[in-house]
């Protein structure tokens, strides 16, 4: 079974990352409790840094080992260590209620709606294994867009109206006269 997952040197800086949040939290708490520094500060790092460290670390055991694994016959998304969902490719291909999978010109996105939330996973170029997954969804008939591909038919002011509703430099302040 082939797998796309997230690649190991990333994997190693979200745990460098904790730790030096957590080695932050330490010392802002050292601070408050023994530096003559306004407790104020330090008391808001401390609690941020703490927390972004404790949250880092909990949603890497919560995630556990996720990513796509797959074969010519299905697929697996593991969303986290404890939902996995498994797919024939002719399922996931004629399932519009429950999975969603439009593509970016990089990226794709899987979207699973449950009876409370929707969960989302995304394929990006920095994961292992990403080219041939791309492939692999290519071949089972799934449209995509190359990476890079991007739309440039569009002018600022499609865009901008797309984006905010209204259009491009009417009633604006700089708006010449």
């Amino acid at each position: 079974m082939k797998k796309c997952i997230p690649r190991t040197s990333d994997r190693i800086i979200t745990v460098l990352v904790a730790i030096v949040c957590a080695i932050a939290a330490f010392f802002a708490f050292r601070e408050l409790l023994y530096g003559g520094q306004s407790p104020v500060v330090f008391f808001a790092m401390g609690i941020l840094l703490g927390g972004i460290a404790i949250h880092t670390i909990w949603r890497m055991i919560y995630m556990g080992n996720w990513g796509f694994f797959y074969d010519d016959e299905k697929i697996i998304f593991a969303l986290s260590r404890k939902d996995r969902r498994e797919f024939r490719w002719e399922e996931l291909q004629n399932s519009k209620t429950n999975i969603v999978y439009p593509s970016s010109p990089a990226a794709w996105y899987f979207y699973f709606q449950d009876e409370k939330k929707t969960r989302k996973i995304a394929v990006t170029p920095r994961m292992a294994g990403y080219n041939e997954f791309v492939d692999m969804l290519k071949k089972k008939g799934f449209p995509a867009q190359s990476p890079g591909a991007f739309n440039f038919d569009k002018n600022a002011e499609d865009i901008f109206h797309e984006v905010f509703g209204e259009d491009f430099g009417k009633g604006s302040k700089n708006e010449s006269k």
